[in-house]
């Protein structure tokens, strides 16, 4: 998927929204989502190319953060504004090894 086709379902979403990437095997980088602040759930799932979160630059709050079998993630790189996350559930990534970038949450409800 291209940065292209993100930046236009963004465009669609409002601020505080939800989002969730289904099945996206080509899906690299969440570049285009780099304009998100904050929204109620993030769902990112079956995206077998993504690495980390590289492009959700501004995520500052999410209420859920959802990771599910995603056969190349890394680690949660790419989110160092995320300060606030009600819930994070990783589950089903193979490759997973690296959650340091949670340390900068500084609350969950």
């Amino acid at each position: 998927m291209h940065s292209s086709t993100l930046d236009a379902r963004l465009r669609r979403s409002r601020p505080g929204r939800r989002l969730r990437l289904h099945r996206l095997p080509a899906l690299e980088n969440l570049r285009g989502l780099s304009r998100i602040e904050t929204l109620t759930r993030l769902e990112i799932d079956d995206c077998d190319a993504l690495r980390d979160l590289t492009g959700l630059d501004s995520l500052r709050e999410v209420g859920l953060l959802g990771l599910e079998e995603n056969a190349a993630l890394q680690s949660l790189a790419g989110i160092p504004e995320l300060r606030r996350a009600a819930h994070v559930s990783l589950a089903w990534n193979p490759v997973f090894e690296d959650i340091s970038a949670l340390s900068s949450i500084d609350a969950m409800a």
